[in-house]
């Protein structure tokens, strides 16, 4: 296979949750460096999603699988 046509993995973002500042081991995250903590995701989902399967985020209005 062509090293061109390797698909490319978005590397993870690290750093403190955006709604509660902690840093934690398992947070959603989106391509454009948004962290969602799973404590704050569950607590805040109703702003999130409107159907518990995907999210959107807030900085960039991308839609998120969960």
């Amino acid at each position: 296979m062509n090293k061109s046509h390797k698909k490319r993995r978005t590397k993870k973002p690290e750093g403190p949750c955006a709604i509660c500042g902690k840093t934690v081991e398992f947070y959603w995250w989106c391509k454009c460096g948004f962290i969602i903590c799973g404590e704050c995701m569950e607590r805040e989902q109703s702003e999130f999603t409107c159907n518990s399967v995907t999210w959107y985020c807030p900085d960039c209005g991308a839609i998120r699988n969960f």
